[in-house]
């Protein structure tokens, strides 16, 4: 005989599963369904299961559907990302990204992950920065279809609407944009949440999950060190409970133990293969990217903003009505009161109900656990606390919804009749459709990211490419103080992609690999990138020829970027910070990176920085490195009347 799906709570089992009727597939199926009931709901739910994933990912097609045919240029750490894939197999990258990592010599997150699994796509779509961002989109629909699989498996038709509502929720919030951009910090978000549902599901002895959560979670962590102890502890809860498992029912001959241990090599096997490339990097690199991971995170230059600031920016991504629904960057400057009494409303109903459904129980000790790690995680960040370091949280604030619903439905069931149970289900397959509705609407504008002016940069490399010898060996340097030397990778990776070949000194290595390292006698010639007053200086070097220059601005923008430039740098005089002062003509992305900066300057700080400035490029022999002393003098001249606004704009 079959069993009715019941709301949240899936079909009703004949017995509660132990030991001898566990299955790898999950422990929460019913026991008393003959063979063909049981195929006719697994085709009817795998049927409901793939129509779900569908819907969530229409809005990722029409993303990559609006991005084709616009021109992408990518810059700084997504121009870095894209040199990555260029000459994959060549030189597979045995790293992650470059960070704000290290003092002396600068360190990558830990592992290439996130480069190898977009490759394949990448690939597939001719080696295009399009075929990179439908690449991106690709994973996102792959962790999609994973959460709902897995989800699936934990039990019925309402559980599996319910935790994909939650899902379309974050996904929405994040934004296409976010979604299909291939940064670090953004492409490892969805797999975080498929990596809560691997866990709880190994909590509930799904062991298929545990070699798949091994991976996924060295995905999120090799790309972003910020999951460091997320994953590593989660992962230990985890395999500790079904060593656990193992060690209570190892006498009892029924018992899965050969599926335990079978699954667990799996696991180790799968997690020695992904930690191979960054063990590699160690042996070959004195230091080696571990090494300096370790060095700077053991003793950072700054002190973390501690437990109780931590602990409110993670209450802060709780609020059940802040950004997880928004998708705002909400940091320190919330209130941690909505998402306290979540957790508290969480915490009464988990202890009243979670006993009646021991999947509820074990979800609530992810999510439990999963809290206190991500306070501990944000505890320990330094520096200004950036919204995209702890919106992976909003992961946690949908399954702190999920769970707080599945107990109030258990809750009212003995109260409810069959029918009205089934009708429930209505309400989470709605906001499913509809939320995924407003997705694909919010999909269909999506632009390529502005991150870095990669219009700019178009025009830049065009003109740049129109006037070198492609014959000769460049080394490309950049003085970038607005966009922090991003236009610089951006045109390393377009004159690679035309067939020039170029490169960077080795104080860049993180950020374009040891093959594209150039020391003297490696090149012929050297590329100057320079902004502001330094177009002047380079004006007047008689060895240096121009053979670009952009400037976006309108006139009246070119105006208004002077007198945002001069009152901002006079306000941090009158302030006493003359530091910050000589900081606005001279490292102006750094500045608004500078947690020094009065708070209530820092919109004016970014706002200069959106203005953007003109950037020329210049060729040099090479052992020309530096203008002579009287091109520095008279760029000089130019800073003193004013960097920014009063720099001459191109021909």
């Amino acid at each position: 005989m079959t069993t009715p799906d019941l709301g949240l709570g899936g079909a009703r089992p004949a017995a509660p599963p132990g030991p001898a009727t566990a299955q790898p597939g999950g422990a929460d199926q019913a026991t008393d369904r003959s063979a063909g009931d049981a195929t006719a709901t697994r085709h009817a739910s795998w049927g409901v299961t793939l129509a779900c994933i569908a819907v969530l990912v229409v809005p990722l097609v029409v993303a990559a559907v609006a991005l084709h045919g616009k021109p992408w240029f990518p810059t700084g750490d997504l121009a870095q990302a894209q040199m990555r894939l260029v000459g994959f197999w060549s030189h597979p990258p045995l790293i992650g990204p470059a960070g704000r990592i290290g003092t002396t010599v600068q360190g990558s997150h830990p592992g290439p992950l996130m480069f190898w699994f977009a490759w394949p796509v990448y690939r597939l779509f001719g080696n295009t920065s399009w075929g990179y961002e439908v690449s991106v989109l690709v994973l996102a629909a792959g962790w999609i279809a994973l959460i709902a699989v897995f989800a699936r498996r934990r039990g019925g038709l309402g559980l599996l609407l319910t935790l994909l509502a939650g899902l379309a929720i974050v996904a929405r919030s994040y934004h296409a944009d976010t979604l299909s951009q291939p940064w670090n910090p953004f492409m490892p978000l969805l797999a975080f949440f498929l990596f809560l549902v691997l866990v709880w599901s190994v909590l509930c002895d799904d062991l298929v999950a545990l070699p798949v959560a091994v991976v996924i979670g060295s995905y999120c962590l090799q790309s972003e060190i910020e999951y460091s102890l997320m994953v590593v502890a989660m992962l230990a809860l985890a395999v500790g409970w079904q060593v656990g498992r193992f060690v209570r029912h190892r006498r009892d001959p029924a018992s899965p133990v050969r599926d335990q241990v079978r699954w667990l090599v799996v696991a180790v096997v799968a997690g020695v293969l992904v930690w191979i490339p960054p063990v590699i990097d160690q042996v070959r690199h004195k230091p080696g990217n571990l090494t300096i991971l370790y060095r700077y995170f053991s003793n950072p230059p700054e002190t973390s903003i501690g437990y109780v600031t931590g602990l409110k920016v993670t209450l802060v991504q709780l609020n059940p009505w802040g950004n997880w629904l928004t998708g705002g960057w909400i940091t320190t400057g919330g209130t941690p009161v909505p998402g306290a009494l979540l957790l508290v409303l969480w915490a009464v109903l988990a202890a009243v109900v979670s006993r009646r459904d021991g999947r509820l129980l074990r979800l609530n000790l992810v999510i439990g656990a999963g809290v206190v790690l991500a306070a501990a995680s944000a505890a320990q960040i330094f520096g200004l606390v950036w919204g995209y370091l702890v919106e992976w949280f909003w992961a946690l604030t949908a399954l702190t919804a999920l769970s707080i619903c599945w107990s109030v439905v258990l809750l009212l069931r003995p109260h409810l009749t069959a029918v009205t149970l089934k009708r429930l289900r209505l309400v989470p397959g709605v906001a499913l459709v509809g939320i995924a509705g407003l997705f694909a609407v919010q999909a269909s504008g999506i632009e390529p990211t502005a991150y870095y002016f990669p219009r700019q940069e178009a025009v830049l490399s065009s003109q740049t490419l129109a006037h070198v010898d492609h014959g000769k060996r460049y080394l490309v340097l950049w003085e970038d103080p607005i966009g922090l030397g991003g236009t610089g990778f951006g045109l390393m990776l377009q004159l690679e992609r035309n067939g020039v070949r170029n490169g960077a000194p080795p104080q860049f290595r993180a950020g374009v690999q040891d093959r594209r390292i150039m020391v003297p006698g490696q090149y012929d010639s050297v590329l100057h990138l320079v902004t502001g007053p330094k177009l002047v200086a380079w004006r007047a070097e008689p060895q240096a020829r121009e053979v670009a220059c952009v400037d976006l601005r309108s006139p009246a923008d070119r105006a208004a970027s002077h007198r945002l430039e001069t009152s901002l740098a006079a306000e941090l005089r009158r302030r006493n910070l003359p530091d910050l002062a000589q900081a606005v003509h001279d490292n102006l992305f750094a500045l608004t990176l500078n947690p020094a900066l009065p708070a209530d300057l820092r919109p004016q700080a970014t706002r200069l920085v959106n203005y953007g400035e003109a950037v020329g490029v210049f060729e040099t022999p090479a052992a020309m490195l530096t203008p002579s002393p009287a091109a520095v003098a008279a760029g000089a001249r130019a800073s003193a009347a004013g960097a920014f606004g009063s720099a001459p704009t191109c021909p």
